[in-house]
């Protein structure tokens, strides 16, 4: 039995694993059969005119890039309502919610996805969510005193801070992260402010499976192995510059082997991290900018991970090694330093170091660093 002759149910169970984003650029482009089982279940608002006819079964409504005509979330949430089945709703900062907005989205019995990229600092102790939220998106919106009224009204799952959340209060969100200890699995922070006490918290979040951490310029050694979690999977830990090698190698050896994503951008990976790192035989995709690690220590690295498919670095790789990497068997993407200018094959895609790398700032987030910057951007 092919994949299209699943009956429909069948199909939107699948699809509904996917994130709304790529169903629209993907999934909806490959038949029409497709387009029409996707656009019945997801709308990404490109213009006010499809607020006319929304389909009574949507599930997810993304609006994260400028709407022509429409220059306020109160109409959108408003025809939003009327979807009983609503449970993925995403915002772009030129949609900013009110008090009055969020009164309305209280009433969104089901949603468990909230995205809300707004510039104004409205999240505060008076703001009303619905329980039912699971994961949520903010911005650096959030005024002293919302975290805590997140505790007792909902199960957060997946907290993730996007924009230019730089400040917020460690204390209330360490209390948030204990609250929620036993079931958060995905966490995004900026961590300018946070000391090694504070990091101490991750050592209860046993569930953890993707943890990004990002200018974590006050993080030591003795902070460090509270985020070696038993199920972790991704881990995006820069600017930890003091962890020191010896810090960060006993890092490297505590990780769980299934570990498919690290970003140790700005920190001391080297060569001397070689053996502690190619234990991790599961890992899909490596990003290391402004570290030690030369372009031979990473090749050698990278051709110790069978399973490796994509590399993310600044180093610079000479045409010989270029050659030696491309014929690594998984890998698929590569960006680097040197000679790499767009060469590539059928199978990898290759680009250079200085290429479409606005989204690296001076304190060395790495380009992974991007998502927190490109919702608050025109």
């Amino acid at each position: 039995m092919e994949l299209n002759d699943l009956p429909d149910e069948v199909l939107l169970q699948i699809f509904s694993l996917l994130p709304p984003l790529q169903l629209d650029a993907s999934v909806a482009r490959v038949c029409r059969r497709w387009r029409e089982l996707v656009g019945a279940r997801v709308l990404v608002l490109r213009g006010p005119s499809q607020l006319e006819r929304l389909p009574a079964g949507l599930a997810a409504l993304v609006a994260v890039r400028r709407v022509p005509g429409l220059c306020a979330a109160s109409a959108l949430l408003s025809r939003a309502s009327a979807c009983a089945r609503l449970t993925h709703l995403a915002l772009h900062c030129e949609l900013p919610l009110d008090e009055k907005d969020y009164t309305i989205l209280a009433t969104f019995e089901h949603l468990q996805h909230l995205d809300v990229f707004c510039k104004k600092r409205v999240l505060n102790k008076d703001t009303l969510l619905p329980p039912s939220v699971t994961t949520l998106v903010v911005n650096d919106n959030m005024a002293n005193g919302f975290l805590p009224t997140l505790c007792p009204q909902s199960k957060v799952e997946g907290f993730h801070m996007y924009g230019r959340s730089l400040y917020y209060s460690p204390r209330e969100m360490v209390k948030f992260i204990g609250a929620h200890s036993t079931h958060l699995t995905e966490l995004t922070l900026r961590c300018t402010e946070m000391t090694d006490k504070r990091y101490a918290v991750l050592g209860e979040c046993g569930a953890l499976r993707a943890l990004r951490l990002y200018s974590c310029w006050l993080l030591t050694w003795r902070g460090v192995l509270h985020l070696a979690r038993p199920r972790l999977r991704c881990l995006h830990l820069t600017g930890a510059r003091m962890v020191r090698s010896r810090a960060l190698a006993t890092l490297l050896a505590a990780l769980p082997a299934e570990l498919q994503e690290l970003n140790v951008s700005c920190g001391w990976l080297g060569a001397e991290h070689e053996a502690a790192a190619a234990r991790l035989a599961g890992l899909r995709a490596l990003e290391a900018w402004r570290c030690r690690a030369d372009g031979a220590a990473l090749l050698r690295l990278a051709l110790r991970l069978p399973r490796l498919r994509r590399l993310d670095t600044d180093a610079r790789l000479s045409p010989a090694q270029l050659a030696d990497l491309l014929a690594h068997p998984a890998l698929q993407d590569v960006r680097c330093g040197g000679a790499a200018g767009g060469r590539g094959t059928g199978r990898v895609r290759v680009r250079a170091a200085g290429a479409g790398t606005a989204c690296v700032r001076g304190d060395g987030d790495g380009p992974s660093a991007d998502v927190f910057y490109r919702w608050a951007d025109p």
